[in-house]
C-alpha cells in the first residue's frame, strides 16, 4: 500500500488569533500524518517587506529532507509556492531512494 502526498489547508484560527490573522491560510503537504512542508502568507507589515507567499520544509531524516525556509524568496501566489515546495520535496525523495 502506498501513501500519497497530499495538500491540506491549515485550519482557521479561532478567538483573538483570528482577529489578528495576517491574511489567507496556508497549506501543509503531508505524507499520511507526517507534515513535510507548509506554505505561509506574509503581509509584510511587521518587517516592512512586500507581501507574498513562502514555504518551509520541515526536517525529516527518514525522507532525506533538510529544513529550508524561503521567507526571503517570496512569490505572488500560493500555487507557485506549492509548486516550488513540491519540487524540493520530490528531489529529496529521489535522493533518499538513490542512497
Amino acid at each position: 500500500m502506498t501513501i500519497a502526498k497530499r495538500w491540506r489547508k491549515k485550519p482557521s484560527l479561532t478567538g483573538l488569533a483570528r482577529v489578528a490573522e495576517p491574511g489567507p491560510r496556508g497549506s501543509e503537504l503531508r505524507l499520511g500524518e507526517v507534515e513535510l512542508v507548509r506554505t505561509i502568507y506574509t503581509n509584510g507589515k511587521l518587517t516592512g517587506n512586500p507581501a507574498g507567499w513562502f514555504w518551509v520544509a520541515l526536517e525529516n531524516p527518514e525522507f532525506n529532507i533538510t529544513r529550508k525556509n524561503t521567507c526571503r524568496e517570496l512569490v505572488d501566489t500560493e500555487e507557485e509556492a506549492k509548486q516550488k515546495a513540491k519540487a524540493y520535496i520530490d528531489n529529496s525523495f529521489k535522493a533518499a531512494k538513490n542512497q
